[in-house]
């Protein structure tokens, strides 16, 4: 058995929204690059085809742009029929696994906009870290 994946196991969708067909990025920093490959792969695995990378939004596609805001901010909108990314390098990774844990879970679209109190997000993982 694989388990590479983990939690991430992408299950094609019986019915995709058209938004997975491209996205429009303008991302910087690595942190954004690879919230762009996640987003991809997820697309990918969600539509059946790997998503266009757009130069400029044709507004039924994801746009994702990074801001210079600092700490994991990030905003997921709807935008005419596509959807709209905006925050931090690594508030997009945030919002880039909010929106595909949503997908896969069949749930709707999530409208979010988050900016933590603490410069960094806590992990609640149940592994202790002595391996326990």
């Amino acid at each position: 058995m694989d388990f590479s994946p983990l939690w991430l196991r992408w299950q094609p969708l019986p019915d995709p929204p058209g938004y997975l067909r491209g996205i429009a990025a303008s991302v910087k920093t690595v942190q954004g690059r690879a919230a762009l490959r996640e987003l991809r792969e997820g697309f990918t695995a969600f539509a059946g085809i790997e998503p266009a990378i757009l130069s400029v939004s044709d507004g039924c596609c994801l746009s994702v742009a990074e801001t210079d805001d600092p700490g994991e901010s990030f905003t997921l909108r709807r935008n005419g029929d596509g959807l709209s990314l905006s925050g931090s390098g690594r508030g997009l990774i945030y919002g880039a696994f909010t929106l595909l844990r949503s997908l896969a879970c069949g749930e709707s679209f999530p409208e979010v906009e988050t900016a933590p109190r603490y410069p960094l997000r806590m992990l609640d993982h149940w592994d202790n870290p002595d391996g326990s």
